[in-house]
C-alpha cells in the first residue's frame, strides 16, 4: 500500500512538472515576461543548442508560438504563428568527419569528432593527406599539414599548406558549409601534445550531405491604424547545436535577444491597448540565422510587398557581462538615418555606443538591408564567448537586458512614428534605380559627375535629400594611384602584359545631414588603403591590345565580414593547382572547357583576400542584329601550363594591400 501511495505521488509530481505552462516559466512576480527565466530555459540542456532541423529546435518553435499566444500577440498569417520556409539542412546524424593520425612506429589513432577535433570552417567534401609540421617556413609546406598553438601565425601559412590544425582549449562551432576553402581544424590540447614531438601523417575526410527541410519562423503582429507601414522587431532563436559531449547552449547568442523580444513585445501590447499605433509591429523570432540567415531571408521576400514602408530592429547577442559597448550595426547608405537616430537616443539615455557599418556584424538585419529596407542590429561590441561551450547563463547581465528592453520600448513609442514620416528623406541611389525613377537617376549621375574621387555632398531633388558620394575611381597611371594609396604596390609589367588601369572602390562614407550644408562639396579626409573594399587591375598585351589580363580583388577585414568567391553558387567545374606554394582554384566553363578565371585566397595583416585572375580577348559579336564588343576566355584546359607559368610571375603578396 505504501509503495502504491509513493508511486501515485511520484506520477502526480511528474505530471505537474510536465504540465508547467510557458507562463510558469516566463513570468516574474509581476506576471510580466521574465528575461532571466526565459534565457535560463532556452539555454538549458533541454534544447541541446537549438540547431535548426532538430527536434530540439522544433520544441523551441512550439514554445515560442505558445508564448506569443500567452502575451497576446495576434497571428501573423493563415491564422498561425508558424511561418514555414525551405531550409538547407546538414543533419548531424548523417555527416561523416574522419581524422586519423598515423605515426612512424606503425601505430595510428582515429580521433573523435567534437572531442578531439572540430572544423573551424565546414567544407562539403574534403580529402587531404599530409605530414604534420610545426615549422611555418617548412620548405615542403604545400604538401604538409601545419600545426599551430595559436592563431597568430595563421595568416602566414593561409592557403599555402594542405591544411592547418590549431590548438584550442575551447572549440568554436560554426555550421555554415562551403563548397571549397582552406581547411582550418581545431584540435584539443591532448591531440596537440600527442603529435608535438612525433612525426605523423594526418588524414582528413569530410563527406557532408545536404537535405531540404521545412523549418519555421515564429511571427506575431500588433496591428496599428495604418497597415501600409510596419516596424519589424526580430531576434533569432536557433543556435549551433551539440557535438560529442559538448552542448553549445547559446545564452548570449541568442537566448538573450529572444528574451528581450518577448519582454518588449508584451510591453508594446499593453501600451497598444490604450494607445493606437499608426503602424503595424511585427514580432519575429527567426530560425536559421546561424546558417546563412535562411529564415529571415525567406521572410523578407514574403513581407516585401505587404507594406509600403518597413523598418527593422534586430537584437542579437546582447547582455554579455564583458560585452563592453552597445554595438549598433547597419548598412550606412540604406539605414543611415535609423543608425544615427538610435545612436542618439541610446547615448542620451546613458549608453556607451559604438557604430559599425558595411557588414561588421552578420545577423538577420542584413536580410532587410539587402532589399533596401532600413535595418539595424543591437549587440555587444565584445562577443568573444559566442559559439563556445562557455556561452551560458552565468555570463549574462540580466539587469542590463531589462534596461535595454525598457529603452527600446521608449524609443519605439517616442521615435518610430517620426521615422515613417521622414522615410523618404534619405533614400539610397539603389532604391531609386529599383523604383525606375529615371529622371532622378539622371540628376544624381549629373551631380556625381561634378565630384572628384573622395568628394561628397547632399543634394535636394524634388524635396528629397540624397547623399552623392564618389567612392569609385579608375586610375590610368601608377604614380597617380600611389598619391592616394601610397602602399599600393602595382606591377608595371607581368610577362608580356603592361599595366593599363586600376579601378578602386572604397567603403561608403555616411556623414550626418545635420552637420552639412545642402549642395556644398566636402572632402572625405579619411581615405586610405584600409578603406578599399575591392579593386581591379587591367593589363594589355604589348603586341596585341585586344588581349588583356584582368585581376580582381575582394578584401575582408573585421569591418566588412565574410566575403564570397567571385563565382558564388554558380555551377562550374574546378580543380586545384599549387604555384609558388600558393593554392589556386582553376574555374572552368563546364561545356567549353575554357578557364573562366583562376582564384586564390590570401591572408595578410588581419585581412583576407579573394583574388581572381582571368585572361580575355575582345571579339565582335552580333546580338539581335546589333554589333557589340564582347570578351572571350583566353585560357583553356589545353593551356594549363601557360596558366601556371603566368601565375609564377604575379606577386600575390603585393595584391594584399
Amino acid at each position: 500500500m505504501g509503495r502504491k501511495v509513493f508511486l501515485f505521488i511520484l506520477i502526480f509530481s511528474i505530471i505537474l512538472t510536465i504540465g508547467c505552462t510557458n507562463k510558469d516559466i516566463l513570468t516574474n512576480s509581476d506576471q510580466k515576461t521574465d528575461i532571466e527565466k526565459t534565457i535560463e530555459y532556452l539555454a538549458s540542456e533541454k534544447f541541446k543548442g537549438r540547431l535548426t532541423g532538430t527536434e530540439n529546435n522544433k520544441e523551441v518553435e512550439r514554445f515560442l508560438a505558445e508564448s506569443f499566444e500567452k502575451i497576446g500577440l495576434e497571428k501573423y498569417k493563415d491564422n498561425s504563428f508558424f511561418v514555414p520556409y525551405k531550409h538547407n539542412f546538414y543533419n548531424p546524424k548523417n555527416q561523416k568527419f574522419v581524422m586519423v593520425l598515423e605515426f612512424d612506429n606503425n601505430t595510428k589513432e582515429e580521433l573523435i569528432y567534437g572531442k578531439d577535433f572540430l572544423p573551424q570552417n565546414m567544407i562539403a567534401n574534403l580529402t587531404i593527406e599530409g605530414n604534420s609540421t610545426f615549422d611555418i617556413n617548412d620548405k615542403n609546406i604545400q604538401n604538409s599539414v601545419v600545426v599551430l598553438d595559436n592563431l597568430a601565425d595563421l595568416q602566414k601559412i593561409f592557403n599555402k599548406a594542405k591544411a592547418v590544425l590549431i590548438k584550442k582549449k575551447n572549440f568554436n562551432k560554426y555550421i555554415v558549409v562551403r563548397d571549397s576553402g582552406f581547411p582550418i581544424i581545431q584540435i584539443s590540447e591532448r591531440v596537440y601534445d600527442l603529435i608535438k614531438d612525433r612525426n605523423c601523417k594526418v588524414k582528413v575526410k569530410y563527406n557532408l550531405k545536404k537535405e531540404k527541410i521545412e523549418a519555421n519562423n515564429i511571427v506575431g503582429i500588433i496591428k496599428g491604424g495604418n497597415n501600409e507601414n510596419a516596424l519589424v522587431i526580430s531576434a533569432h532563436f536557433d543556435h549551433v547545436g551539440a557535438v560529442a559531449d559538448k552542448v553549445f547552449y547559446g545564452a548570449v547568442d541568442n537566448s538573450s535577444g529572444v528574451a528581450v523580444l518577448l519582454n518588449l513585445a508584451e510591453k508594446l501590447i499593453e501600451y497598444s491597448k490604450k494607445n493606437k499605433l499608426d503602424y503595424d509591429i511585427i514580432i519575429c523570432a527567426f530560425n536559421g540565422e546561424e546558417f546563412n540567415l535562411q529564415g529571415s531571408r525567406a521572410f523578407v521576400n514574403e513581407i516585401l510587398h505587404r507594406y509600403d514602408k518597413i523598418y527593422n530592429i534586430n537584437i542579437d547577442s546582447i547582455g554579455y557581462k564583458n560585452g563592453d559597448k552597445l554595438l549598433i550595426t547597419g548598412d550606412g547608405i540604406v539605414s543611415g538615418y535609423l543608425i544615427d537616430d538610435i545612436d542618439r537616443f541610446f547615448t542620451q539615455n546613458g549608453y556607451q555606443c559604438q557604430i559599425e557599418t558595411e557588414g561588421a556584424y552578420i545577423s538577420d538585419h542584413i536580410s532587410f538591408s539587402e532589399k533596401n529596407i532600413p535595418s539595424i542590429n543591437l549587440s555587444d561590441s565584445n562577443v568573444n564567448v559566442i559559439h563556445t561551450e562557455n556561452d551560458i547563463t552565468d555570463k549574462i547581465d540580466f539587469e542590463y537586458l531589462n534596461k535595454i528592453s525598457d529603452t527600446l520600448f521608449d524609443y519605439i513609442i517616442l521615435n518610430v512614428e517620426k521615422l515613417f514620416n521622414i522615410y523618404n528623406e534619405e533614400k539610397s541611389i539603389t532604391e531609386h534605380i529599383q523604383n525606375d525613377k529615371e529622371r532622378e537617376e539622371m540628376e544624381i549621375d549629373k551631380e556625381k559627375e561634378k565630384l572628384k574621387f573622395g568628394q561628397y555632398k547632399f543634394v535636394n531633388i524634388d524635396d528629397e535629400i540624397y547623399l552623392i558620394y564618389k567612392q569609385e575611381e579608375t586610375f590610368s597611371d601608377i604614380e597617380e594611384i600611389n598619391k592616394v594609396f601610397p602602399n599600393f604596390k602595382i606591377q608595371k609589367n607581368i610577362d608580356n602584359y603592361e599595366f593599363k588601369s586600376a579601378t578602386v572602390l572604397i567603403d561608403t562614407l555616411f556623414p550626418k545631414i545635420s552637420e552639412h550644408v545642402i549642395g556644398q562639396i566636402y572632402e572625405d579626409k579619411e581615405i586610405s588603403s584600409d578603406r578599399i573594399k575591392y579593386f581591379s587591375l587591367n593589363y594589355l598585351n604589348k603586341a596585341d591590345e585586344d588581349n588583356f589580363i584582368e585581376i580582381n580583388v575582394k578584401i575582408q577585414n573585421e569591418k566588412y565580414g565574410y566575403i564570397n568567391s567571385f563565382f558564388g553558387e554558380h555551377k562550374i567545374e574546378k580543380k586545384q593547382i599549387v604555384v609558388n606554394g600558393q593554392t589556386f582554384d582553376i574555374l572552368y566553363d563546364g561545356d567549353s572547357k575554357h578557364i573562366v578565371f583562376v582564384e586564390t585566397q590570401y591572408s595578410k595583416n588581419n585581412k583576407d583576400y579573394i583574388i581572381s585572375i582571368g585572361k580575355h580577348s575582345k571579339t565582335v559579336v552580333k546580338i539581335k542584329g546589333e554589333t557589340k564588343i564582347a570578351r572571350k576566355f583566353g585560357w583553356s584546359d589545353d593551356s594549363l601550363e601557360d596558366v601556371i607559368d603566368f601565375l609564377k610571375k604575379i606577386n600575390i603578396d603585393n595584391l594584399a594591400i
